[in-house]
């Protein structure tokens, strides 16, 4: 069994000499933001697949931020491009996010997006500006499938017969699905009624589309 606190305090020191924040390690690891801070400043136990998570944003192994070796290098001193060739994996488009779920081969995009996060299942593409400035419309989305998300996470839901992106905002008595776009409207969902709502999938948002998140009045909200 290992000690919560040290493999925080592990990870932490690893943020401090690589120079990034916990924000960075969020985007890169696809965790929830209570995921990693209530790990980081309550000392909560992680699941392994966290911590696998973890250790790929932060280039170290498990062994290290569990306190089974004080190298935190993984071994790839002989990496070649072979090697590159096998993170690099390519995700299959499968359509635009209002007809998802694809109802015939038809209406599937053929074609391929190449992404390292291993995480992400399919892609499907923006056909609306609901999401801009962050996500421009025709962009492609990778989607990592997920049947619940944290507040303040960007997501593919099924909402009032239609599938859209939006930000999920968690209320006492009301779900809201946001979009960055206020010419859009947001989906108000009672507590009692989430019936009417299916999460999709959350949104790995690309470096690009992470930047102009950073710059948006919706960052940290």
């Amino acid at each position: 069994m290992y000690e919560s606190a040290k493999v925080a305090e592990r990870i932490n020191k690893i943020l401090k000499e690589k120079n990034l924040q916990q924000k960075d390690m969020l985007a890169s690891s696809g965790l929830s933001k209570n995921t990693i801070s209530s790990m980081l400043s309550r000392g909560s136990m992680v699941k392994a697949d966290n911590l696998a998570k973890i250790a790929d944003s932060l280039s170290c192994s498990v062994d290290y931020l569990l306190g089974r070796t004080e190298n935190p290098e993984i071994n790839h001193t002989l990496k070649t491009a072979a090697d590159t060739k096998e993170v690099l994996r390519n995700i299959p488009v499968i359509g635009s996010v209002s007809k998802f779920p694809v109802s015939c081969a038809d209406d599937a995009v053929p074609g391929f997006v190449s992404s390292y996060n291993r995480l992400v299942a399919y892609v499907l593409f923006a056909d609306d500006g609901s999401m801009e400035p962050v996500i421009k419309n025709q962009e492609f989305l990778e989607i990592i499938p997920h049947t619940d998300l944290d507040s303040g996470e960007i997501g593919i839901f099924m909402a009032d017969g239609k599938t859209v992106c939006r930000m999920i905002k968690l209320y006492v008595n009301r779900i809201e699905l946001i979009p960055f776009n206020p010419d859009y409207s947001s989906y108000l969902i009672a507590r009692d009624a989430t019936a009417d709502l299916r999460v999709v999938g959350k949104v790995s948002l690309n470096a690009i589309q992470y930047v102009r998140l950073k710059s948006s009045p919706f960052f940290h909200k």
